[in-house]
């Protein structure tokens, strides 16, 4: 699925991965390793760069209406070949969250219109059992 504005592709979907457009940068957001407390995030972007003097990195909430400015923020530091990412950690178990990418240039801070989304894992409990207690 592509969306186009004014002749410009902005959002195209395809294998659960949104390419979006928007913002500043073309980027492309992917998440996995999720786990009851932590997600693996990584951005590549559409072309080539030069965040000399960029800080970039993640920012999250359970809010998407929320303020961006008032997400909880992971600074990254790795960008190799276009591609940045980095672990977020702290989150709670079987939570929905809103995720997204943030830059500051210039000592202002910029935020990639796209927003993404994940679901931590659910850690198990005693309701997961199906078995009777054995006494």
């Amino acid at each position: 699925v592509v969306l186009s504005i004014g002749g410009k592709e902005v959002v195209y979907y395809q294998n659960s991965t949104f390419w979006c457009n928007t913002g500043q940068y073309g980027v492309n957001l992917n998440t996995f390793d999720i786990t009851e407390t932590s997600c693996v995030a990584q951005v590549s972007f559409y072309e080539t760069y030069d965040l000399t003097g960029v800080e970039y990195g993640f920012i999250w909430s359970t809010d998407r209406d929320s303020d961006k400015s008032t997400w909880s923020k992971l600074k990254c530091d790795n960008l190799s070949f276009n591609v940045f990412s980095g672990t977020i950690t702290g989150l709670v178990s079987a939570t929905q969250y809103f995720i997204s990418v943030y830059y500051v240039v210039n000592g202002k801070t910029q935020y990639q219109d796209g927003i993404w989304e994940f679901t931590t894992a659910r850690l198990p409990s005693q309701d997961d059992n199906d078995s009777p207690n054995m006494n």
